[in-house]
């Protein structure tokens, strides 16, 4: 009735040589090194021959951990080269501090209520949207894009127009397999591209998209790495994202065949304890929101346009320098054209909603000021607080400001039309949301979008960090009252929250405590009753319970929310086999199980029709 899905998370090793880090990290003046390839570039520039064009994503990126920033964070060698020779942006705003709406953006140069992905989990992009890859393939430029985690799956639709998707260890079957991993060792995602490049026909144009997951927790082991900055693991992750880099301009540069134009960038940053927020996605202050970006090589033509950046102006930006066309669709504006007033930026995150059941949280950057709707209001003037330490929402002389800005942000992200949007979410399955929540995500779209509570950010925050320490030390000492507890007390706080009321009647389930799953699970379903993942876990817990026909129903009511939910489809089946004495009612149940997805009970079930039908 509730399956345990056990996600394996299986170590890789990127395999480093001493004399190959020498030869890509230590010097940024390598006679042999990029400068050398920059000249050779410039001389071929007068060919008719196609330039190539890499994009380079690296998931959960800071302002602030790249060398070239001068924070002395990290080092970061390769990146500092491009930066040095090319164009480097330190702060680049994304619109959403989420993997999917970001690459969303990234990929399209619209916002995320045009482009219609809110979150990380059940989205799916319009068929009717245009993306980058689409236009160079009207360019019939060769296309692949590597993918490293399960959050940027093809099921979103971000795979339209390439024709290779490569995904590697997280490919196939990934949502129903017990073994197969959610993200992938960025060695891996590096060696998948460097052999693509090997097989594909020499000279011809590429447009290849490379996304790195590393410095996204929870981290993996990089003992050589952790070495050279013990205490912080994301300084790690990123220099051995840095050497992954690395290995990439290695193999472009034996790549002859073609001529290379590269944008790298962040698609959001880490909270990592400032402003209270350990990961990101909750809030919208600057460490999340704002990321790096690069492009190599310097382009012939002047990036007129003013800062501030922002992720969706990278579609148009690549469009012209690619001779693509213009974009003047997106909501993105070319960095090679000049502007003359300051545009309004619009961000946003409904986690809040989603996690606690309070409203989403908002923003607007317009010049030098940003706005932001967290339960309170706050203001800043980041020409003179740009790490966002004096708010001055509540101070007489910025009331004019505040009021045009509460204005603009209310007009750019209406409250309606983000209840629209999360209306139209895909649904998603269990195993799916387990492999998600593996990564740090909770299972989205749950709440109710009418009935939300006016909480500021930073108590959300408070239990957010409460209940991660609180879940650490539980896998150490298994102390479940300790945990039943954190999670009542944060549901007293948050009693909308049906995220966490459910992980409570898992656990509780879990460690066999069956009747304080069910009220978790019912306390879920009163607060939507639409919810068919919900109406699924209750089912299970009645069945367990003995409540056979509670169980049945509540089954039923799933499959007309869902009609093609495979565990409900399973249960019933069993419901009507085992005690309901319908054999008809249960294989219909089971055919459809058979047809969906499959499980490990597959050739008991098959067997079970077979008998029933002699």
């Amino acid at each position: 009735m509730y399956a345990k899905v056990k996600v394996s998370l299986t170590p890789m090793f990127c395999l480093i040589f001493i004399s190959f880090l020498v030869l890509l990290s230590c010097e940024t003046n390598d006679g042999d090194g990029l400068g050398r390839e920059r000249e050779r570039f410039e001389k071929e520039n007068s060919s008719n021959q196609l330039y190539s064009f890499l994009l380079i994503t690296i998931d959960t990126w800071r302002s602030d951990y790249i060398g070239v920033s001068k924070s002395g964070k990290v080092e970061t060698p390769n990146l500092d080269r491009l930066a040095g020779e090319g164009v480097y942006e330190k702060k680049v705003e994304t619109p959403c501090p989420l993997t999917t709406p970001a690459h969303a953006t990234i990929l399209t140069g619209l916002l995320p209520l045009k482009h219609k992905i809110l979150d990380v989990v059940g989205f799916e992009l319009p068929k009717n949207i245009p993306t980058l890859a689409e236009e160079f393939e009207k360019k019939s430029y060769g296309r692949a894009a590597f993918i490293s985690s399960v959050t940027l799956h093809k099921k979103f639709g971000l795979n339209r127009g390439f024709e290779i998707y490569d995904m590697g260890s997280i490919e196939g079957n990934q949502f129903n397999s017990d073994s197969a991993l959610p993200e992938r060792d960025g060695g891996e995602t590096t060696a998948s591209f460097i052999n693509y490049l090997k097989t594909v026909d020499k000279g011809k144009p590429i447009f290849a998209w490379v996304h790195y997951y590393d410095s996204h927790w929870p981290y993996k082991k990089r003992a050589e790495y952790e070495k050279i900055y013990p205490g912080d693991p994301y300084a790690a992750q990123v220099a051995f994202v840095d050497c992954q880099i690395g290995r990439v301009l290695a193999a472009l540069k034996e790549d002859e065949s073609r001529k290379w134009r590269i944008l790298i960038v962040g698609d959001h940053g880490e909270g990592l304890g400032d402003h209270g927020e350990r990961r990101h996605g909750m809030a919208l202050y600057t460490e999340t929101l704002d990321v790096p970006m690069i492009l190599w090589p310097k382009p012939d033509k002047e990036l007129k346009h003013k800062p501030p950046y922002a992720l969706e102006d990278i579609y148009p930006t690549v469009l012209e320098w690619m001779d693509l066309g213009s974009g003047k669709d997106c909501d993105g504006e070319s960095l090679f054209l000049s502007n003359d007033k300051d545009r309004e930026l619009p961000v946003l995150t409904v986690v809040p909603s989603i996690r606690y059941g309070i409203y989403p949280c908002l923003g607007l950057r317009k010049g030098n000021f940003m706005y932001l709707s967290q339960g309170e209001e706050e203001l800043y003037d980041l020409s003179n607080d740009s790490d966002e330490k004096i708010n001055l929402a509540k101070r007489k002389e910025f009331k004019d400001v505040l009021n045009r800005m509460r204005e603009s942000c209310n007009a750019k992200l209406p409250f309606a039309e983000i209840q629209k949007c999360l209306n139209m979410q895909n649904k998603s399955r269990p195993e799916e949301l387990k492999q998600l929540e593996s990564l740090g995500y909770l299972s989205g779209g749950d709440s109710p979008v009418t009935n939300l509570q006016k909480v500021n950010i930073q108590e959300a925050l408070k239990y957010e960090a409460i209940m991660e320490d609180v879940y650490e030390e539980y896998k150490k000492d298994n102390n479940l009252t300790k945990l039943k507890n954190a999670y009542e007390k944060l549901l007293t706080k948050f009693p909308n929250s049906t995220v966490y009321s459910q992980r409570l009647g898992i656990t509780l389930l879990d460690k066999g405590y069956f009747e304080g799953a069910e009220r978790a699970f019912k306390k879920c379903v009163a607060i939507n009753p639409e919810n068919y993942k919900m109406l699924i876990n209750l089912a299970g817990v009645e069945i367990i319970l003995g409540k056979i026909e509670s169980g049945r129903v509540l089954y039923e009511k799933a499959l007309e929310i869902e009609p093609d939910d495979p565990v409900a489809h399973k249960n019933l089946g069993t419901i009507y086999a085992k005690y309901l004495n319908n054999p008809q009612k249960a294989i219909e149940h089971y055919r459809k199980y058979l047809e969906i997805a499959p499980d490990s009970d597959a050739e008991i079930i098959r067997n079970y029709i077979l008998n029933a039908e002699k």
